[in-house]
């Protein structure tokens, strides 16, 4: 299974103080190029150094170039983040 980052549209309930968000979220494809799960929450850059930092800032800028996903339009479970404890999402 391949993924990527992808830029993500999600609409929120009045009470979260918010109508909506865009986020860049973990995007995960079937065999054939086509998104089937995203991760559950939005991912953060991070790296080790300045230069990976970068590398992953490029990444991200890869996302907004894409067409933007709908949260909503996943109908099934949301995969957690990349090393996330089994607590956590």
């Amino acid at each position: 299974m391949s993924w990527n980052y992808r830029l993500v549209h999600r609409w929120f309930r009045e009470e979260y103080g918010a109508p909506h968000i865009y986020a860049v979220h973990e995007c995960y494809y079937n065999r054939t190029g086509s998104p089937i799960t995203i991760s559950l929450n939005p991912i953060a850059p991070i790296g080790e150094s300045l230069n990976e930092l970068k590398v992953e800032m490029g990444h991200y800028m890869k996302a907004l170039k894409e067409p933007i996903l709908e949260f909503d339009s996943f109908d099934g479970p949301k995969v957690k983040k990349r090393g996330a404890k089994e607590d956590e999402t």
